[in-house]
């Protein structure tokens, strides 16, 4: 009986131990976005390029003013920021973002990304950019239906866009992602929330 006892014992704590080895894998994945989203917020709130803890992707702002420490790397700014209309009849809306690009490199690939802020739900690759090698400034325009995260947008909701840089072309990324390192970029520059508008109305400033 007692070696029952000791062997039904010996099968809970290894269950136990387990359980508890899976539960730590299952949450490295929210440790990711957590640790990618704060990068986020240090480079937008300190208009410096920085590190997420948990990943080696290098996170800058994409802003109007180049980043202060990115001398010396890629860089990709947005002098006009960027604009994104709206059509509550047809829920499709149409962005234009205006980029610049330097020190890139010939074999640079930009992939620009989109998520709904505040829907804590993944970001959505909207395509490539195929100018990542131009300096001179170059208008992006895009179409979104509807967000796997949020659902559809509508005028007066928060958006924010991203431009991941790859060191070659790549193919087969998903439509969406939970971070943005999850792609395997080396660098994203990720746009401070922009409002959307009412197509026919002027953006929010």
């Amino acid at each position: 009986m007692w070696r029952l006892r000791l062997a039904v014992l010996l099968y809970v704590a290894w269950t136990i131990g387990f359980v508890g080895c899976g539960g730590g894998s299952g949450s490295s994945g929210f440790d990711a976005i957590a640790s990618e989203n704060a990068a986020i917020e240090t480079a937008l709130a300190t208009g410096r390029c920085v590190r997420s803890g948990q990943v080696n992707l290098l996170v800058c702002p994409l802003a109007p003013d180049l980043p202060e420490n990115a001398a010396g790397g890629p860089v990709v700014r947005s002098p006009e920021g960027v604009t994104l209309d709206c059509a509550p009849a047809t829920g499709v809306c149409t962005g234009e973002v205006q980029l610049e690009f330097a020190e890139a490199g010939s074999g640079t690939v930009a992939v620009l990304g989109l998520r709904k802020v505040g829907s804590d739900g993944p970001w959505q690759i909207l395509g490539p950019i195929g100018a990542a090698a131009t300096p001179a400034p170059v208008s992006v325009g895009f179409t979104v239906s509807a967000l796997d995260a949020g659902g559809a947008l509508a005028p007066g909701d928060l958006v924010q866009v991203a431009v991941l840089l790859f060191r070659q072309p790549v193919t087969g990324l998903p439509r969406t992602t939970p971070t943005l390192s999850a792609t395997g970029a080396y660098a994203a520059f990720v746009a401070a929330p922009t409002q959307t508008s009412a197509s026919g109305d002027p953006p929010p400033r």
